[in-house]
């Protein structure tokens, strides 16, 4: 049967190393690089060691020690691990030829014997063991005894754990609630608060433009005041002049009616004593011896009072008037005619 024309490969770890011609596989063998090596002709199934492709002639092993073998590798690795000291001169070798039977069997007995010494040594070796894992197994059911016991207490103490825990857990859900309900609350008046600091905040603009309207009003007031205060005082200025003014007339005028008063008194005194003198002349006799005319002596009506408020001129004018009625009067009645 024919090789194949390559050869999946893994290492002895079972990672994958590709794909492998056969004349790269002879390299690796020259190399003594096939060790653990395991080949597929699909990579999937049928794995099989390196050591069992033909033309590779990995046919050799050597028993370095007593139970202690190296290969399969190439009859020349082999050769040249022998000379390089790698392997020991007295080292057993394994080929394939026939000639090396008996030479096989020889060694193969060999190999049994020192099998059976192995095997001996192992026996007493695992008696001891044995002995020793039944003192070992013996401390280790005391060990569990006392772990058994320790893990009662645990139990037992974890179940007054557990049970404490459900009580700190039932408390802190109490808690978690409580905690919970606080918080909603809290935002609910957080929400409150907001709602009333965004209403303060809008009173507080509301009155901050209050406040410059009315600042503004008042500089305008105030301007205004200035002004009517400037013409008040400029009122109050020409004012008082003239207040002054009038007084100053007030006393010509208090002098004048002084004067006047006076002027009236001395006037009634004048014209009472000319109504006195008129009364004595109308009754005194006639001096002329001459034929009478008698005349109807005329009525005499009141004689006109001064009115107190009557001005001097209009009371002189007044008396000259009663004056020369009374004259024209007294003459004609008393001298008749000539």
């Amino acid at each position: 049967m024919d090789s194949p024309e390559f050869y999946f490969a893994r290492d002895e770890e079972g990672a994958d190393a590709g794909r492998k011609t056969i004349d790269e596989l002879a390299a690796l063998a020259r190399e003594d690089r096939l060790a653990g090596v395991s080949v597929s002709e699909n990579g999937k199934d049928g794995w099989r060691p390196a050591s069992s492709i033909r033309e590779l002639e990995l046919d050799w092993v050597a028993e370095v020690l007593p139970g202690q073998f190296y290969g399969p590798v190439r009859k020349d690795v082999l050769d040249g691990y022998l000379k390089g000291g790698q392997i020991p001169p007295g080292a057993r070798l394994y080929g394939a030829g026939a000639k090396d039977a008996c030479a096989a069997a020889e060694a193969a007995a060999a190999r049994i014997r020192d099998l059976e010494s192995a095997v001996a040594a192992r026996d007493a070796a695992l008696e001891a063991m044995k002995k020793q894992n039944e003192e070992c197994a013996e401390t280790t059911r005391r060990t569990l005894a006392t772990l058994e016991e320790r893990l009662a207490r645990l139990h037992a103490q974890t179940d007054a754990d557990a049970s404490a825990a459900s009580a700190r857990e039932a408390e802190a859900a109490k808690r978690a609630e409580a905690a919970e309900s606080a918080l909603a609350a809290a935002e609910a008046r957080s929400a409150e608060l907001g709602a009333q600091i965004a209403a303060l905040n809008a009173s507080v603009e509301a009155a901050e433009a209050a406040r410059r309207k009315a600042e503004e009003e008042a500089a305008s007031a105030k301007s205004a005041l200035d002004t009517k205060e400037t013409v008040w005082s400029a009122e109050k200025s020409t004012l008082e002049s003239q207040v002054a003014s009038l007084r100053s007339q007030q006393d010509s005028l208090q002098s004048e009616i002084t004067r006047t008063e006076d002027s009236a008194t001395a006037l009634k005194s004048r014209v009472a004593e000319l109504e006195r003198n008129l009364s004595g002349f109308a009754a005194k006799p006639a001096a002329e011896t001459v034929e009478a005319e008698i005349v109807e002596a005329p009525r005499r009506g009141p004689v006109p009072s001064a009115s107190p408020s009557m001005s001097l001129a209009d009371l002189e004018r007044r008396a000259r008037q009663e004056l020369e009625r009374m004259g024209s009067k007294g003459r004609k009645s008393f001298f008749g005619r000539k």
